[in-house]
């Protein structure tokens, strides 16, 4: 919505006229200094045809008196301003309540040692004054093109309000996700925090989205489940109690696959998620929500949980960044447990600072979480803007070979990209590959089939009617509560763990994890990082696998091993394939955290895919 008129500079000042035609207004402040040297060049323009068709505006005259009429009443005099004063003027023109209460004028302070003249436009009143520009808020509060930098100084600046930022998020979240379906609970009623320290805390006042199976008090939690359809918790998650002292406001909880178990976020009980870049095909999973809503620009950041590529796996297919820190980097109490030695909590942001700002807040030793490390939380943002030189990046075989065709062109590009500005690119190999989707799924289901057990329609959640006694309250209620892929899950883990599958099946599994451990422990003694494509292909069609569950189960082949590994791991944009986003996967030793930020910093300074606009979302 954004027009650059460089012809403004051919305009004669005595000649230049706004004209404001029918459903159509131009939204801007045009000051300048002199005829060739405009301070803002920019004209906004908003189509008003959503039942503002009455909006009548119009500037009556301009000319040496500079007289600006509404509805045919004088405003202001603005040849004042043209007269001497001394250094600057502050002149605002008071709020008008007049067009149902809604149009608001304001005027920058001018300095009439450098100005000839200024033209002030009346704006509707979804529009706020920006850096002596104007936004609808409409357009201002889509997030496609801010970050929390932006967003920080905006609020230090008074240039918006933090109960307008939360307000109007929450209005653009329920027109923007008819089509894209992110969220499973809006809070409507979103505020604040109170006394913000925009300098002290950079996420004062910023929305952030939460994942539907992270604890929230006073906000249902479902996991995307009808088991927990009215679950409302009475203490929040560790992290949601970092960012509340941080001061972040929460606007609501996103969709996800039911108990994060599944590829594509169909696998939740209040329906699929739509891939803003295309609204046919899936957002990946689980964290599917989260995605989506940081892609078509609905939040800055979200927090989403990753058991085995549940954040990586989705930010590739959405165009975003997503990373999944160290196995005890972040707590997991208040996390609703899928597989409790593979969980952890990450977070997903369109620009990789952003993701390192949340996670600067949520990271760190917790009292309730005896799997947290104790070690000290650097400073991640102290690791963007540096060079890779030198750095020992490791490609494995197995990975690139697990793609092909435009896919693999995509990905070697910014393998290319870090070699041409001087890191040592070295092939290897992770020969236990091939067993990371069996270890994985009997691991994983195992420790579920365990902590699903809790749901009993006993003490929370959905319980089943027509009930005859307890078992029958048990088998009915977790039945008719857990859907298809849930209870697929829980009977595969429960036959690994029975006692004549145990050795055959849960105990190997565990030693081959431990053989994946060692593979990464052994390229870390010589390499810093490991690169490659964080999916086999991008994001596909809404429908075509979730009645395959194989094929499905082997989307996760190459984040899986991160997750079996407890290594921290992250995807950031590497390009188009097919229209749709492919991302880069970095991965580092644990607790290297700073040189997966690096590394993914790079790649995005030097893509800039964070400029493209989600296709899904161009209209």
């Amino acid at each position: 919505n954004i027009l650059d008129v460089p012809n403004l500079y051919e305009f004669d000042t005595k000649e230049f006229t706004y004209y404001i035609e029918s459903k159509e207004i131009c939204i801007g402040s045009i000051t300048y200094k002199t005829l060739n040297d405009f301070y803002e060049n920019r004209i906004f323009k908003k189509n008003l045809n959503n039942g503002y068709e009455d909006l009548n505006i119009y500037i009556k005259e301009i000319s040496d008196e500079h007289i600006y009429c509404f509805d045919d009443k004088e405003i202001c005099d603005l040849d004042d301003l043209t007269k001497p004063y001394a250094n600057k003027l502050s002149y605002t023109i008071a709020f008008f309540d007049e067009l149902n209460n809604r149009l608001d004028i304001s005027l920058n302070k001018i300095d009439n040692e450098n100005y000839d003249k200024v033209i002030v436009t009346f704006y509707y009143h979804k529009a706020h004054i920006i850096r002596n520009r104007f936004y609808t808020l409409s357009d201002y509060l889509n997030y496609l093109n801010e970050n929390i930098d932006s967003l920080n100084k905006k609020l230090q600046d008074g240039e918006i309000t933090a109960e307008d930022l939360a307000k109007e998020t929450v209005k653009n979240i329920k027109e923007t996700d008819k089509k894209i379906n992110a969220w499973i609970t809006v809070d409507e009623e979103a505020k604040p925090a109170e006394n913000l320290d925009f300098n002290k805390n950079k996420l004062a006042g910023i929305p952030i989205a939460i994942k539907d199976n992270i604890i929230t008090n006073g906000m249902k939690t479902t996991a995307a489940s009808h088991i927990l359809y009215n679950y409302m918790p009475v203490y929040d998650a560790t992290v949601i109690s970092k960012l509340k002292k941080a001061q972040a406001t929460f606007v609501g909880k996103t969709n996800m696959d039911e108990f994060a178990m599944g590829s594509s976020t169909e696998h939740s009980y209040y329906g699929e998620t739509h891939n803003p870049w295309n609204l046919d095909k899936v957002p990946g999973g689980s964290s599917g929500g989260s995605a989506a809503a940081v892609a078509s620009g609905e939040v800055v950041a979200a927090l989403g949980s990753d058991t085995g590529g549940s954040i990586r796996q989705p930010a590739a297919f959405n165009g975003i960044f997503g990373i999944k820190p160290t196995y005890g980097r972040v707590s997991r109490w208040g996390l609703i447990a899928f597989g409790s030695s593979l969980d952890q909590i990450g977070v997903m942001s369109k620009r990789v600072k952003d993701s390192a700002e949340v996670l600067n807040v949520i990271a760190g030793p917790d009292e309730h979480d005896a799997t947290v490390s104790e070690k000290e939380v650097p400073d991640y943002t102290s690791f963007l803007g540096q060079d890779v030189k030198g750095l020992r990046v490791a490609v494995p075989k197995e990975y690139m070979d697990a793609v092909d065709g435009e896919m693999r062109e995509v990905i070697q590009k910014q393998i290319d990209v870090l070699k041409n500005a001087g890191a040592i690119i070295n092939e290897v190999s992770l020969p236990h590959t091939k067993y990371v989707v069996p270890t994985y799924y009997i691991v994983a289901s195992s420790e579920a089939s365990s902590n699903l057990q809790r749901y009993d329609g006993i003490r929370y959640g959905y319980r089943a009617k027509d009930t005859k006694n307890l078992l029958d309250v048990y088998v009915k209620s977790r039945s008719e509560g857990f859907g298809d892929e849930v209870k697929r899950r829980i009977m595969l883990g429960s036959f690994a763990l029975s006692a004549g599958a145990y050795d055959e099946f849960f105990k190997k599994a565990a030693q081959v994890r431990t053989l994946i451990c060692r593979d990464f422990e052994k390229i870390f003694e010589e390499n810093d990082v490991i690169v490659g494509p964080t999916t086999t292909e991008p994001a596909f069609g809404i429908g075509e696998e979730i009645s395959d569950p194989i094929k499905m189960y082997n989307n996760d082949l190459l984040t899986i091993s991160a997750n079996l590994a407890g290594i921290p791991a992250a995807s950031v944009p590497a390009g188009l394939v097919d229209g749709m986003p492919a991302g880069l996967q970095i991965m580092a030793k644990r607790f290297d955290e700073g040189n997966v930020f690096k590394v993914a910093d790079f790649i995005e300074r030097n893509n800039k895919f964070y400029e493209k606009t989600p296709t899904g979302m161009e209209d």
